[in-house]
């Protein structure tokens, strides 16, 4: 529980505020690649530590559906960490950007490094993605 459980959005905390990663994806390129490694492997150990209690278990986290509420059971990450800021809803409120999906018509168009971005297809490098994703 130690490695995986509670201490996990300490862990994420932390990988924020060192400066060396800034805010994740922010910083030049590079900081992008980083950001969506980082997260990739929270999620991994997340998955290992909920198997761990299943046999033969593959358990994954699902996608994110953004109308579906997050479950009253999760707690508030003050739980865990008071220095951490309860959510204000149980809402997700949220919706993928255009610039996130095939064939996208991002209107207006994600800038990053002087270049604009309409869709998935416009990223050369999930470095750049990770960065426009920590935006």
């Amino acid at each position: 529980m130690e490695e995986h459980g509670e201490h996990v959005l300490h862990h994420h905390h932390q990988w924020h505020q060192d400066p060396s990663n800034g805010s994740g994806g922010t910083e030049e390129p590079g900081s992008g690649a980083a950001f969506l490694t980082m997260h990739r492997q929270m999620i991994t150990d997340f998955e290992d530590f909920v198997n761990q209690g299943i046999p033969g278990g593959s358990w994954t986290v699902p996608e994110l559906d953004p109308t579906r509420l997050l479950p009253p059971n999760l707690g508030q990450p003050s739980d865990i960490d008071p220095n951490l800021a309860d959510r204000l809803s149980n809402d997700p409120n949220t919706t993928r950007p255009d610039f996130l999906t095939e064939g996208g018509n991002a209107q207006p168009p994600f800038p990053l490094d002087g270049k604009d971005y309409h869709g998935l297809e416009d990223f050369e490098s999930l470095d750049d993605l990770g960065r426009a994703l920590s935006c």
